[in-house]
């Protein structure tokens, strides 16, 4: 039995963040009814980026999935804000 990956990240983050993204979402309808402000997670795209600090701030399960394969790293923590 293989889980695909959506299931693997909602699994994770335990629905902390948005589902899709707020702006430009491929994958969600038209009716599609916005849900109320969430967390954010922190990624990389290589170690050194994540030592200097370097990374991208990820509010949607969209975001990661469309970016699963350019991300080394990455916080299952879900954050209100961060620095």
């Amino acid at each position: 039995m293989a889980a695909s990956l959506d299931v693997v990240y909602s699994t994770v983050l335990q629905n902390g963040i948005r589902k899709f993204k707020y702006k430009n979402s491929h994958l969600k309808s038209v009716s599609f009814s916005d849900q109320p402000g969430k967390g954010a997670i922190f990624a990389y795209r290589s170690k050194e980026h994540m030592i200097e600090g370097i990374g991208l701030v990820i509010t949607s399960e969209e975001g990661v999935i469309e970016n699963n394969n350019r991300f080394t790293h990455w916080t299952p923590n879900v954050f209100r804000y961060g620095t």
